[in-house]
């Protein structure tokens, strides 16, 4: 994996760690949330055959000093479905990696990311689409929001194995600057079988002066103005979410 993101995760290797499994099955409640608090989280997540799930990971840390690291570990056996979103707001250190295993033919996952930084945050996302069966897919979108000095880092991996062919998966980060917030991103390839369909694409953009000039003059303040554009930055990604979730990432 490029190591953009290694040694930021090296850093809080000292977090308090903790540990959690969790086995969803056919007959299983579709919809999980996982909370992010401060330290170390190691989540291992396994779908059995046929099992359709819907995981919402929530990070939105209130105190400005929080130092956390998620290590999701997702296996994906025969059939099996995730609508996997993620939402991350504030802290000082946030830390996230997610390893998606394609075990078996038929499995697929949704991914929807949404992290936004303000004030001297950093963030760093890495996420591993690892195809070890042939008919797999995998789609990934992640957005990110960042203003003052904050600043977020990206690594995405799409990797698929010799023999797992008819493969489809798609990676993309997109990132929107305030202030003198910064970014970096760094998606990768790593194709084995010769049929596949897989892409991958990073996009870093700042706000448009000229689009909030212009929605001032129409009787918005500058704040409004800026939020405005924030959501429709945000709107692809939300479109993905779950109603009742959107709300959650809109700017107050």
């Amino acid at each position: 994996m490029p190591s953009l993101t290694q040694k930021f995760f090296e850093s809080l290797a000292d977090l308090p760690k903790s540990q959690k499994q969790i086995h969803l099955n056919r007959a299983d409640k579709p919809t999980r949330i996982l909370e992010r608090t401060s330290g170390w989280q190691s989540f291992r997540l396994e779908l059995a055959p046929g099992a359709k799930a819907e995981v919402l990971i929530l990070g939105e840390f209130q105190k400005a000093k929080t130092r956390n690291f998620l290590d999701l570990q997702i296996n994906l056996q025969a059939e099996a479905e995730l609508n996997l979103v993620e939402n991350l707001f504030g802290g000082k250190e946030i830390g996230t990696r997610i390893t998606i295993n394609f075990l078996a033919p038929g499995a697929s996952c949704l991914v929807t990311g949404l992290y936004r930084g303000e004030n001297q945050a950093r963030q760093a996302c890495e996420i591993v689409m690892h195809h070890r069966a042939p008919n797999t897919t995998g789609n990934v979108l992640v957005k990110g929001v960042y203003q003052g000095q904050a600043s977020g880092a990206f690594a995405g991996l799409i990797k698929t194995e010799k023999h797992a062919q008819k493969t489809q998966s798609y990676y993309r980060d997109e990132v929107l600057l305030l202030d003198q917030a910064q970014a970096l991103s760094n998606p990768t390839l790593e194709i084995s079988a010769n049929d596949v369909k897989a892409s991958h694409g990073s996009v870093t953009s700042q706000i448009n002066a000229e689009q909030v000039f212009y929605l001032q003059s129409r009787g918005l303040n500058q704040i409004d103005a800026k939020n405005l554009l924030i959501v429709g930055f945000l709107t692809p990604a939300l479109n993905r979410l779950p109603k009742a979730f959107c709300q959650k990432f809109l700017p107050k």
